[in-house]
């Protein structure tokens, strides 16, 4: 399915023939309309988290280059703006210029639904922390008790749903629900109880697949991993894991696959590589 048909899902107007020209940019056919909606509203990744303040939901872009977060605007719940650093360091619009939305009303009917087509929604279910150490930007230590808690972090996900509006949400393609950081690599009786949380995840996440099929939605977490072995001088490494909901094992297998290649590579990450294998391992046992 091309980004213009799931765009039509949403009932937006993409650019037809029919339309009448009325500036230089709209008499453009509206194929090369659309190619330039799609150019100027990518912006990757956006993450989307409750503040710790409020409460309430804020979407940023993350540079991942060097780190730079920068704030997405709302309005009327069309997200307006998302500011990124390009190379040279100067503040530039993410994806050149979501402004574009507010040229005119027809740019805006045509092409305000592309934004939730064309870029993956990291929706964060933790609240997070700011605070950097080691050049790492911690997303926030995920604390796992008991089914309510992972139920009230989810709600960041239906109120984001909320906030983009139903029409918007049919035409999201890639979403990413995030439980923060987890200290998988150093397991005692008190740390995370892995099962508890894919289970829990599973549970709660059940009816985003219900209402929304289309979407590919993801459970992401970041482990920590320690290199060098015991009473040695360790390392502190954070990797990303990113499970298909649709499909644990699979997703499992792939990790583990992708990581034993990985480890002859790198041989200095192999005991933080075996525990996230082993982390891996429990998820296909889970299925």
């Amino acid at each position: 399915m091309t980004t213009t048909e799931r765009a039509s899902i949403g009932g937006g107007d993409i650019s037809t023939p029919e339309d009448t020209p009325t500036s230089h940019f709209l008499s453009l056919p509206p194929e090369l309309r659309n190619r330039i909606y799609e150019y100027a509203l990518t912006a990757g990744t956006v993450y989307v988290q409750l503040r710790p303040d409020t409460g309430k939901l804020r979407g940023f872009v993350i540079n991942e280059r060097d780190g730079y977060i920068s704030p997405v605007k709302q309005r009327s719940k069309v997200i307006q703006s998302a500011y990124d650093l390009n190379d040279d360091g100067d503040e530039q619009p993410a994806g050149q210029s979501l402004a574009l939305l507010r040229t005119c009303k027809q740019a805006n009917k045509e092409a305000a639904q592309l934004f939730y087509v064309c870029n993956t929604f990291e929706v964060q279910g933790h609240l997070p922390e700011s605070r950097m150490e080691d050049g790492l930007v911690h997303r926030g230590l995920f604390e796992y008790r008991v089914e309510a808690d992972l139920q009230l972090f989810v709600s960041a996900l239906w109120e984001f749903v909320e906030t983009i509006g139903t029409a918007n949400a049919k035409v999201l393609s890639d979403v990413v629900f995030s439980v923060g950081q987890i200290d998988e690599y150093d397991l005692d009786d008190d740390q995370v109880d892995t099962a508890a949380i894919l289970d829990g995840a599973r549970g709660v996440l059940r009816p985003f697949h219900a209402a929304w099929p289309l979407w590919r939605l993801r459970l992401g977490m970041t482990l920590l991993l320690m290199s060098g072995g015991e009473g040695a001088s360790n390392a502190v490494r954070m990797q990303e894991v990113c499970l298909d909901m649709n499909d644990f094992s699979r997703g499992a297998a792939l990790g583990i696959a992708a990581l034993t290649e990985k480890a002859t590579l790198l041989a200095h990450l192999q005991p933080g590589i075996e525990v996230l294998s082993t982390f891996l391992g429990k998820v296909q046992k889970l299925v």
